[in-house]
């Protein structure tokens, strides 16, 4: 017989998520408290039913709601920034200006620099930025075999902290020759060097989102306090069935008059097709265009 609780849950999420609550997570449904926690990170039905998709994904809410119900104080390191990248043997330089950043381009290979000297300004508008570099950089061979976390990788990482939202990325020296290049070691700041993330918080003056400390899977991205599901990513746009993140601000399509196809949102009452990944123009967005000009194209909702 089903429990007043796993009928609500169903209700909110359905019964494919609930049944995988139920199997993988039973004891939420002694309260409504993770549905309630579910409820604001993913906002959505859709998107819900997305980010809680597999086993892998539901244990990293699970995992994030409970670190989120932890009201432990917090471990202040109180040695200094310098101190702490020695200990890892890094050096380092908060970038201010344009100039300061784009030096270090030429220590990218060919085709792995970062989207982010696309355009310097817009970026460092958006961001708290710091560069964290092994001596002898320049003398570190790339791997036959890359990988997010190699010597190679982890001897030039661009740290990015969101001014508003302060969410941190740690964007790989390969960038987009390995899987989610920005977020090595999974955004955790205190994996290059314990304390880290308090340094730089004092260094800088800020407070950084420690949400992102527990591994992420790959397909999710955290951005203004939700859970996202992302199917791409591209430049920093994430794109998702109801809701794409572009450089950590997240908008949610209207339902009742958009839909996201592959990388393109669709209006239909604006009668457009939008690339959220600025590539250039492609077949398939032309066959989008001319259907919806057609009005070949609707909206089919999943109930």
């Amino acid at each position: 017989m089903e429990s007043q609780n796993h009928k609500i849950y169903k209700k909110a999420f359905g019964e494919k998520v609930t049944q995988l609550i139920r199997k993988n997570y039973p004891q939420s449904l002694d309260d409504l408290g993770f549905l309630d926690y579910i409820s604001r990170k993913c906002k959505t039905k859709t998107n819900v039913r997305n980010v809680l998709s597999n086993i892998e994904n539901l244990l990293y809410v699970k995992n994030s709601y409970l670190n989120d119900k932890k009201n432990e104080e917090e471990i202040k390191d109180k040695k200094n920034l310098e101190d702490v990248l020695e200990r890892a043997g890094y050096e380092y330089e908060i970038i201010t200006n344009v100039n300061e950043l784009m030096k270090f381009k030429e220590f990218y290979a060919p085709g792995e620099a970062l989207c982010t000297f696309d355009n310097p300004q817009g970026r460092l508008n958006d961001y708290r930025m710091i560069v964290l570099f092994k001596k002898g950089m320049d003398k570190i061979k790339r791997s036959e075999n890359p990988q997010r976390e190699d010597e190679y990788s982890t001897s030039l990482l661009n740290i990015q902290i969101h001014n508003k939202f302060g969410n941190v990325s740690i964007k790989s020296r390969y960038n987009h020759t390995v899987d989610n290049p920005d977020a090595v070691y999974s955004n955790n700041l205190d994996k290059i060097s314990e304390g880290l993330t308090n340094a730089i918080e004092r260094k800088l003056g800020i407070k950084i989102d420690r949400k992102g400390t527990i591994e992420i899977p790959n397909n999710l991205k955290w951005a203004e306090d939700f859970i996202i599901n992302s199917w791409i990513e591209r430049n920093n746009v994430y794109v998702g069935e109801d809701v794409y993140v572009d450089n950590d601000r997240v908008y949610w399509i209207d339902p009742d008059k958009e839909l996201i196809v592959d990388q393109f949102l669709i209006n239909f009452k604006e009668k457009t097709v939008r690339d959220l990944l600025e590539t250039d123009k492609s077949f398939l967005q032309e066959d989008l265009e001319n259907a919806l000009k057609e009005n070949k194209l609707e909206i089919n909702k999943i109930k």
